[in-house]
């Protein structure tokens, strides 16, 4: 099965059905919107989309809508294009919501031969339904598309079928095993050598004579011990000093009465 079409296959007015459809997912819808930084709540906010839209729902991506839309298109119209030239006239016509299923089908408006005549272009104009047959979606694209006879994507470039693999041959028959050649037999044994005379054993040598023990030497004397110190004579102790006699009162003053002051008026 072949992908995609050499310019030759297409004809003007043909209608192309695009299978099988796609089902837009939550989860195409959001990460869509985080891929392209399109950060509007209607997409990705269900709360306000319910309560401030006139849909009461999230809606799907336009760009989201586009690229499944002529994604679905490539196996029939573009799967074998050299290059995609032109885009236009994209116009959505009803919202798509998370949920729905789309599908795909081109109509083949004009083909072109390039000067080359190798190539050439051809312009579909594709449209977008959903499940309830509601077109979302209408674009028109021109794509420049190989020849059969193109150099390098042309019919002869394409893989041809495969060589058959090569059949074994019928096996050699094994080679058969020779006679088998006759054992050595052993020949006569050597004698064994006989053992010589053996050496006789050496004489163990005479023992030196233990040393004597010499005289031993006189145990020195102790030394005497010197006498003791004698202690010192003790020092007589001081006598205490006599004591002064007490001073005896002198007499009296008798009969030299000191005058008396006159007390001061405020006391008589």
């Amino acid at each position: 099965m072949g992908y995609g079409r050499w310019l030759e296959e297409f004809t003007v007015g043909e209608v192309i059905r695009h299978w099988p459809g796609r089902t837009i997912t939550e989860a195409d819808c959001t990460w869509f919107a985080l891929l392209t930084m399109n950060q509007h709540p209607i997409h990705s906010d269900a709360h306000y989309a319910a309560t401030q839209t006139q849909h009461g729902q999230r809606v799907v991506l336009g760009p989201l809508v586009f690229s499944i839309g002529i994604g679905m298109t490539v196996a029939d119209v573009s799967g074998k294009a050299i290059a995609n030239l032109e885009i236009e006239r994209i116009t959505h016509e009803a919202p798509t919501f998370i949920g729905d299923t789309i599908y795909s089908e081109s109509t083949v408006l004009a083909t072109r031969e390039s000067s080359q005549g190798d190539r050439g272009t051809v312009t579909v104009e594709t449209r977008v339904t959903n499940q309830r047959d509601e077109r979302v979606m209408t674009f028109k694209r021109t794509a420049l598309v190989p020849k059969k006879n193109h150099a390098t994507l042309g019919l002869q470039a394409q893989p041809g079928p495969q060589r058959p693999q090569a059949q074994p041959g019928p096996q050699r028959p094994q080679a058969q095993p020779g006679p088998q050649r006759p054992q050595a037999q052993p020949g006569p044994q050597r004698p064994q050598a006989q053992p010589g005379p053996q050496r006789p054993q050496a004489q163990p040598r005479p023992q030196r004579p233990q040393a004597q023990p010499g005289p031993q030497r006189p145990q020195a004397q102790p030394r005497p011990q010197r006498p003791q110190a004698q202690p010192r004579p003790q020092r007589p102790q001081a006598q205490p000093r006599p004591q002064r006699p007490q001073a005896q009162p002198g007499p009296s003053r008798a009969g030299h009465p000191r005058p008396k002051r006159d007390a001061p008026p405020s006391l008589q």
